[in-house]
């Protein structure tokens, strides 16, 4: 709608917890109020048609009128609320009732001091992209009685609901006849009273899917904000007060957060783009790591000159005794022996031998001698000396500056660049990382990225798997089920597809291709015949054993990373991290998918009924439903 009907936009919310039901709204500021309301009623009587059970009512809250939609399925669960040119469209009931609260100044987070110390550091004149700013009063809330308990009380619904699901499946496997519930707990598939709850609630049942009385769905739960807590158990009041230990003994007071982004050209290319983070921790000395944030010493507005020929560097600023000392590393550029070893990547010679990198202090602290000991033989004429106490070093004095590395000509190209120089701000702490598509350890780090990829695109296969072979889930059906369970979709991290394939025969040569085999043989006495399941992105000899690295893969990283500078700095009881990402330049306008629905954002979906509209196979309470028992 653009600047003429908008003036600001912001999402708000109590939680984050996007997965099965946040409570957090989109806030609008309107510059007209009249199209801008226009256009939202609009959405939602879209909204309304593409969901044949959603009913629109008017509900009086704060004494106002709100219009609320839903869906049985809760797909679609929507507030209007409108305050002067403020309009506030959200799930969750509670977070209408604050919108008006904080209209009428009571509460209002524009009010708090700590938020306004945030706006008057980070001013809107700076124009930032992103302006994230997460209060004390936020942290409270999330910690508080009400949302532990009913957060404990939503998992464990959640847990309920896919135990039956595979205790079910594993009753089908076992001969067992699944109803009623009594046979699955007497055949030990499931204990006896389960589903007993303290407050009331039960699973209910329609068309084969399962939801919870109480609080829907899972996916489209009704936020938590909105879910009364009238009594706790004993045991529920024993689990929160653990909680509240735990958080006092390993957070201590909870402080507010404020992170700033922006996006810009990088002056570095046209092609690129600079996306600079500022993070802001107000008043740390009330939290438990502030015992470590106080061993930095002052920041320093010096620095170790960069180092030519450093893929990575890290410096830290410690107080030694009163005086300020910088530690230092660095990792050179090397190319790694990487082979496959017991179906992983490893490195095929010891870690000293090939690794390239180097550290050190300024001024020579003693930390490092009491660490590492004085060297075990003389200096030389570059002044280089061995020293195989603890670990097999060399060692270098240049000036006030001591290094240590693992290979002599190392200290041979780092100690005659050694210089303290200038910093661009004051600071403890410093990273850099470089642009790694021209390195040699570019070939590492993909090595290593496909490992973690091909481990978490086989874990999705494995877990079909397991059902056809524990459980006698038919192969074709694996997937469909396995996604019922987890309430997702198994998407291949290397881009894949999951397919059904023929596994290797007994003599260990490859049955014929997906394509050429026959339907899948689901006779559990012959697990050698059956299809697995498996992605097309693995090749053949990769799918069931990392056997090698596809000499074309390259990590997802390499194509948009082009290198990071951060640094921490620790000053009137803040701690703030300024950090710049160069990366090659993305267009981030929303492109509309085969429903035309266009962006969406995970658990607001719902806002304007973009969830999948009257889905029967997850029905919430209505005439259908029945109890499990009663």
């Amino acid at each position: 709608m653009g600047p003429r009907v908008i003036r600001d936009v912001a999402i708000i919310g109590f939680d984050p917890y996007m997965r099965d039901g946040a409570a957090m709204g989109i806030l609008f500021h309107a510059n007209n109020s009249m199209l801008l309301g226009n256009n939202l009623a609009e959405q939602r009587r879209d909204a309304m048609q593409a969901h044949e059970s959603a009913k629109e009512e008017t509900l009086r809250i704060a004494d106002r009128d709100v219009s609320y939609i839903a869906s049985r399925d809760g797909n679609l669960r929507s507030y209007y609320a409108v305050d002067d040119d403020y309009h506030l469209v959200t799930t969750s009931r509670r977070l209408v009732e604050r919108f008006y609260e904080a209209g009428a100044g009571a509460g209002s987070l524009a009010s708090a001091d700590e938020f306004q110390e945030a706006r008057h550091t980070t001013p809107l004149a700076r124009d930032d992209t992103i302006f994230l700013y997460l209060s004390t009063a936020f942290f409270e809330n999330l910690a508080a009685p009400h949302y532990r308990i009913e957060l404990d009380r939503r998992l464990r619904s959640i847990g309920e609901i896919k135990t039956l699901q595979l205790a079910r499946l594993a009753a089908q496997a076992e001969g067992v006849d699944p109803v009623p519930e009594e046979n699955l707990a007497d055949a030990g598939l499931l204990p006896h009273g389960f589903g007993q709850r303290a407050d009331g609630s039960q699973l209910l049942e329609s068309n084969g899917a399962l939801r919870d009385s109480v609080r829907g769905r899972r996916g489209a739960m009704v936020p938590v904000a909105d879910v009364p807590v009238d009594e706790v158990t004993p045991a529920e009041a024993a689990r929160y007060e653990e909680f509240v230990r735990s958080i006092e003994a390993e957070v201590g007071q909870f402080v507010p957060v404020t992170v700033a982004m922006k996006r810009e050209t990088s002056p570095q290319n046209d092609a690129w783009d600079r996306i600079t983070t500022e993070v802001r921790i107000a008043r740390y000395s009330q939290t438990r790591f502030a015992s470590w944030i106080n061993m930095l010493g002052p920041p320093a507005p010096v620095r170790v000159a960069p180092i030519e020929g450093d893929v990575a560097s890290a410096e830290v600023v410690v107080d030694a005794l009163g005086q300020p000392v910088h530690l230092f590393g660095g990792l050179r550029d090397f190319r790694t022996p990487l082979i496959v070893r017991q179906g992983e990547v490893k490195a095929g010679a010891p870690t000293a031998e090939y690794i390239r990198a180097y550290v050190g202090g300024f001024p020579r602290p003693h930390l490092l001698d009491r660490i590492f000991g004085v060297p075990t033989g003389p200096f030389d004429d570059r002044g280089i000396a061995r020293n195989d106490r603890l670990l097999d070093l060399w060692l270098r004095r240049a000036d006030d500056f001591f290094l240590f590395s693992f290979k002599r000509d190392v200290l041979l190209e780092v100690g005659p660049q050694l210089a303290m120089v200038e910093a661009e701000r004051p600071a403890q702490i410093r990273l850099h990382v470089d642009d790694l598509t021209d390195k040699e350890v570019a070939l590492a780090v993909s090595g290593l990225g496909f490992m973690r990829a091909r481990a978490t695109s086989a874990s999705g296969a494995r877990f079909m798997n397991s059902l056809v072979t524990q459980l006698q889930v038919p192969a074709d059906e694996a997937r469909k089920i396995g996604e019922m369970i987890v309430d997702g979709e198994f998407k291949c991290p290397l881009g894949g597809e999951y397919v059904l394939v023929e596994p290797l025969a007994r003599n260990g040569e490859e049955l014929p291709s997906p394509d050429e085999a026959a339907p899948a043989v689901v006779n559990a006495d012959d697990a050698a015949e059956r299809k697995l399941w498996a992605s097309t992105a693995v090749t053949p000899e990769n799918r069931f054993l990392l056997t090698e690295i596809p000499a074309d893969y390259e990590m997802p990283l390499m194509n948009w990373f082009r290198g990071i500078e951060a640094d921490i700095t620790r000053g009137n009881d803040v701690l703030a991290a300024h950090a710049e990402l160069d990366m090659v330049h993305l267009d981030v306008e929303p492109e509309l998918d085969e429903s035309g629905e266009g962006f969406k954002l995970p658990s607001l979906r719902n806002l304007f009924g973009f969830g999948s509209p009257d889905d029967e196979t997850n029905q919430p309470a209505h005439a259908a439903d029945k109890p499990l028992k009663d």
